[in-house]
Parts: C-alpha cells; structure tokens; sequence
C-alpha cells in the first residue's frame, strides 16, 4: 500500500536564491575593462585624461593613473649607465613630497574635478618604461594609455622612445595618444594583418611601412591601429618592426596590440 504524502512532507516550491555576495564581486571583477593611465611631465596629460574618459563614460572602463618620476641616467665611473645616489636620495624627496601633496599634484594635472577626481592615483619612482609595464601586469591592465611624441629624424634614427618599449614588451594594448586626440576616434586606419604570409606581397609593392606612411598621409586618420607581430630574425633586419617604426615616427595617435599565442 503506498504512502500518502502528507502537506508536511509534501514537495513545496523553492524559493529563488539570491548570488552570494563574492559571486557578484567575481562577476563584476571579471566584468572590468581596466585601463592604465600613464602621467609624466611632457604635457601629455590633458590628451590621455580626455581619452580615458571618454572611453569610462562610454565603455564603462575603470581607469587609474600613475604619474611616473623618471630617473635620468648618466654614466658611472665604470663606463655604465646608472643613477648617483645623491641623484637618487633628491629624486626619493621629491617623491615623498609629491605622495604628501597629492590633492597638489591633482590641481596641476587638472585632475582634482569632474570623472577623473575619483581615479586611483599612484606616483612611482624609475625609468618609465619598466614602472608602466610592471604597474600593467600586477594591476591586470587591459589597456595602457599614455602620450606619443612625433619625433624627426634624429629621434627615429636614436629609436630611443619609451613608447616603443612599452609596446614590444607590455603585453597588452597600447594606445599612445597624440595631443590632437581628446576623445574617441572617429576615423581610424587599421592594418589588418601583418603576418608573414601578407608581408611579401605588400613588400613586392614597396616598403609596408612607407605603404602605410602614404595611406595615413593621405587619409590623416585620428588613429592607426596594428598587431604587433614577432618576426624571425632575417624578417626584421630586412623590413624592421611595422608597428614600433610607426611609433617612432609619432605623427598619429596609435593603437598597438601584442602577439597573439597561435594554438598548434
């Protein structure tokens, strides 16, 4: 004979259950679209706070900005580059002094109102290049962004930029901004792709890096975008990096993207 279920054993309906506080806060991390802005004192900065928040306001990015003190180097009694100690002890100083007066700091860079008032802010001490690219990996940057310099021929010849370090090396996307762009791009040429199997018949034509030179000239884009693409030695020695000559010339504000891990 079966049993009848009573209404106190019988199946209710369950009620919804609301996500754990920790599974909202994991979402909502996963969620983020952090974006790292570079501050220095070469007048850059009004240029990447406009950028970076046009791109909070509206792409729900969350940026926070570093203000790096650059360490200038000068050669040592061994014939090396490196920084004195009295250089070094002066440059800590000043450091402290700025990290007491940040609210200071914040009204020079005009960043004391509006969005950007509520940015973290961070100042480090160092060459720039490594402080940017070692603040991007523990931060879990998504996008870096900081000022592009247009240098003459003596610059590109040097190729000493920091830019350039910070896009061979970051990891991540770079948007190096010209002062021109102080919002969103509204046109932009993209170089779609680079690899070893596009590059011989666009150097068939001419040098990609003139070809692309020209189209920009042309159509005097807000922006110009390309992957950065490692090449085997021979590749590089004879057509040179795209992307960091691209740089090195400065002339457009530029979005670079690193290599991308091909699954065999």
């Amino acid at each position: 004979m079966l049993a009848t279920p009573t209404p106190s054993s019988a199946a209710q309906p369950m009620a919804p259950t609301e996500p754990s506080t920790s599974v909202v806060a994991t979402a909502s991390a996963q969620s983020a679209f952090p974006v790292l802005v570079a501050l220095t004192d070469d007048g850059f900065a009004a240029a990447t706070v406009h950028v970076a928040e046009a791109l909070a306001r509206r792409r729900s990015a969350h940026p926070a900005l570093l203000y790096i003190m650059e360490l200038t180097l000068s050669a040592t009694s061994d014939g090396l580059l490196g920084v004195s100690t009295a250089a070094m002890m002066e440059a800590l100083l000043d450091m402290q002094s700025l990290q007491r007066d940040e609210a200071a700091l914040r009204k020079t860079l005009h960043l004391d109102t509006g969005l950007p008032a509520t940015w973290p802010f961070t100042i480090e001490l160092g060459q720039v290049a490594s402080c940017l690219m070692q603040r991007a990996r523990l931060s879990h940057t998504a996008l870096v962004i900081m000022g592009l310099h247009h240098h003459g021929a003596i610059g590109r010849a040097l190729g000493n930029d920091t830019v350039r370090e910070v896009v061979a090396f970051a990891g991540v996307p770079v948007l190096a901004v010209r002062p021109q762009l102080v919002d969103l791009p509204h046109s932009v040429v993209v170089a779609v792709d680079f690899s070893h199997a596009s590059l011989r018949p666009i150097c068939a034509k001419g040098n990609p890096v003139a070809e692309l030179t020209r189209v920009c000239e042309q159509v005097q884009p807000d922006l110009f975008a390309i992957g950065s693409q490692h090449h085997p030695l021979f590749e590089r020695l004879r057509f040179g990096s795209v992307a960091t000559a691209m740089v090195r010339d400065g002339r457009w504000s530029m979005l670079v993207t690193p290599p991308t891990e091909v699954a065999v």
